[in-house]
């Protein structure tokens, strides 16, 4: 899988950025992405690892974006999603090691992005973050925990900073 991962990458690279959506679809689900219908992925954005993804119906993810999943993880990208250009997750971290190597042993944790949410440029979510469903993530915040529902976060750590309910 991870092979033809590659593959799509590079066909994808030379394709026009926000043209031929089914043919995106068809490469990314020929590598192992499960894509609902009617999702639309803006040229130069990659796939890396062996990790599960997948990208619920009519989500729409920004040029430039990346994910980077690893063996045993998942990204879930839920139903109706914004994500801007340049928008990062990141399964992959590490235990502390010493002080000789600080990077210790490697694991990954999962991603969860509910229905409905709204991601602007340039934000990475960190593995073992979830971000409610209906919340936005103001451009540039880095999403390390939990998101509440219809919330607003931003900031590095992303924070929430209004409350969406009712709306």
């Amino acid at each position: 899988m991870n092979q033809f991962r590659d593959v799509a990458n590079f066909v994808m690279f030379f394709l026009p950025v926000s043209r031929f959506f089914g043919l995106k679809r068809f490469l990314l689900s020929m590598a192992g992405v499960e894509v609902g219908p009617d999702v639309k992925v803006n040229g130069r954005t990659w796939f890396y690892g062996n990790g599960k993804v997948r990208i619920g119906a009519r989500t729409w993810i920004g040029p430039g974006c990346q994910f980077h999943s690893t063996s045993g993880t998942t990204i879930n990208i839920g139903d109706d999603c914004d994500v801007a250009p340049m928008v990062m997750f990141v399964t992959g971290t590490h235990k502390f090691g010493t002080s000789s190597r600080r990077a210790g042993e490697g694991f990954g944790l999962d991603v969860n992005v509910e229905n409905g949410c709204w991601l602007g440029a340039r934000v990475t979510v960190l593995g073992n973050a979830r971000v409610g469903s209906g919340s936005f993530i103001a451009a540039g915040a880095v999403v390390s925990s939990d998101i509440p529902p219809n919330t607003l976060a931003a900031g590095v750590p992303a924070r929430p900073k209004r409350s969406f309910d009712g709306v």
